[in-house]
């Protein structure tokens, strides 16, 4: 799955540090384990981007989810790709598509440059909207 999180009030690279640590300390506050975290440092062309890979364990499915933040057109924005795997004791499975996908991942995430823009976003349907004001849409 792949969701889009925009975050309309965030729109410089401060700011986006900022949305990317909430986020970080969101994911370990509800059971995550990290796998990586890393960062782009700014140059004068670019704004700095960050990177978060982490996974969740519950007691029917382990979940992947890679997350990308970076500005598009001014505004904070994340590309969160996950992937799970379902069933007790799937820890080995996952152990193998995270040696086998988790780089690639985190490349492919890095890599693109056609995310869509906020303001396209804005009229597609919601699946949820959070309380901390970040809009959520999730594409299957």
């Amino acid at each position: 799955m792949i969701t889009i999180n925009v975050y309309p009030n965030a729109h410089d690279g401060d700011a986006l540090a900022v949305k990317a640590n909430a986020v970080l300390e969101n994911y370990k506050s509800h059971g995550g384990r990290v796998l990586r975290t890393s960062s782009v440092p700014r140059t004068p062309d670019r704004p700095a981007e960050h990177f978060i890979a982490v996974i969740f364990g519950r007691s029917n499915f382990l979940e992947a989810a890679f997350g990308r933040f970076k500005l598009v057109d001014g505004v904070a924005c994340s590309i969160v790709y996950s992937h799970r795997i379902y069933g007790e004791k799937v820890g080995d499975q996952m152990s193998k598509w995270l040696n086998d996908n988790g780089p690639k991942m985190e490349k492919m995430l890095m890599d693109w440059n056609n995310s869509p823009s906020p303001a396209s976003l804005r009229d597609l349907p919601r699946k949820q909207a959070c309380v901390d004001g970040t809009k959520k849409i999730a594409v299957k």
